[in-house]
C-alpha cells in the first residue's frame, strides 16, 4: 500500500468469516481489529476504506475509515461504492458456468470457436486454438501481454493495424479515446461513488469518481459497496443456509455448480 505508483486508493475490505465466539469477546475483538485498520491505513496514507464481519452470510459488525471524496470531505458509508477490481472475474465466471449449465457450451470448448478473432492474437506459447474455455477460467491459458495481432509472428515485431480502414479510424480519434463525455455514471448513484487515489511519495492524485475500464470490463469493471459484495461472499459459500435464500442462490447457480467451482 505504500511506495512509488502504489494505488492508495480507498482501500477496499476485510473480509472475515467468523468462527462460533462468545457475543462479548467478538465485539471486544472487532473493535481491536478496527483500531488496527484505522492505523494500517493511516500509515498507508489510504484515503478511505471499510471493513466488515461476516458470519454465516449475515453482516453482523462494519467499520468505515477516511473519505470517499477527500476534496468534499465526504466521509466513507454504507452507501460507499467501490470499485473491486479482479474480484469482476467471479461474476464471469458465473456467467460462463450459467451458459455450461443451459448446455450453451462446454468447458472443453476450444475459445476460438466462440471467439474466432482470437487466432490473431500473438501466442509464443503455442495455438490460440488449443486453449479451452476451462483454462481461461482457471487462468491456465499460458496468454501473456501483450497479445496482440502481429505482422509476421515474430517477437521483435510491434502492433500493425492489418488494414487502411483500422489506420484511418484510429487517427482522429487518439486526443478523445481515453476522455469520459457521460461523467459519473449511472447518475441516480453519483452521490455513492468513491474516488480513486494515486500517491507517489507526498503526493495524492485524485483520479475522480468514475473508471472506465473499456473492453476489460468483464475482468475489472464491478462497483459496488460492501454489503452487496458481502452478499455475493454469501452466494458462493451458501449462507444464509435458509430454504428460501438457498431457491435464491439457485436461481443463479446450482450449489454443485458452486463446488465445482472450487
Amino acid at each position: 500500500m505504500t511506495g512509488p505508483a502504489v494505488r492508495s486508493t480507498l482501500f477496499h475490505i476485510a473480509f472475515l468469516l467468523a468462527a462460533v465466539a462468545p457475543r462479548a469477546e467478538a465485539q471486544r475483538g472487532w473493535a481491536d481489529l478496527a483500531r488496527r485498520f484505522d492505523a494500517f491505513a493511516e500509515a498507508a496514507g489510504v484515503v478511505g476504506g471499510s471493513a466488515l464481519l461476516v458470519r454465516k452470510g449475515e453482516v453482523v459488525a462494519r467499520h468505515h475509515f477516511g473519505f470517499a471524496d477527500r476534496a468534499t470531505k465526504r466521509r466513507v458509508g454504507d452507501r460507499t461504492i467501490y470499485h473491486w477490481a479482479s474480484v469482476t472475474k467471479t461474476l464471469t465466471a458465473v456467467a460462463v458456468l450459467q451458459l455450461r449449465d443451459r448446455g450453451r457450451l462446454t468447458l472443453d470448448d476450444r475459445i476460438t470457436r466462440w471467439v474466432p478473432e482470437l487466432r490473431e492474437v500473438h501466442d509464443p506459447g503455442g495455438a490460440v486454438d488449443s486453449i479451452t474455455v476451462a483454462m481461461l477460467l482457471s487462468h491456465s491459458s499460458g496468454l501473456q501481454t501483450p497479445t496482440w495481432p502481429w505482422s509476421r509472428g515474430e517477437s521483435w515485431e510491434p502492433f500493425e493495424p492489418t488494414t487502411w480502414a483500422q489506420l484511418v479510424a484510429m487517427m482522429p480519434y487518439q486526443r478523445l479515446h481515453f476522455r469520459s463525455y457521460v461523467g459519473a455514471t449511472p447518475y441516480h448513484l453519483a452521490a455513492d461513488r468513491s474516488h480513486g487515489y494515486r500517491r507517489q511519495g507526498d503526493s495524492l492524485t485524485d483520479g475522480g469518481a468514475d473508471f472506465d475500464p473499456g473492453i476489460t470490463i468483464p475482468n475489472g469493471g464491478w462497483n459496488a459497496p460492501v454489503e452487496d459484495v458481502a452478499r455475493y461472499l454469501g452466494f458462493l459459500t451458501g449462507f444464509p443456509a435458509d430454504s428460501a435464500s438457498r431457491a435464491r442462490h439457485a436461481g443463479v447457480l446450482s450449489r454443485r455448480t458452486l463446488e465445482e467451482m472450487w
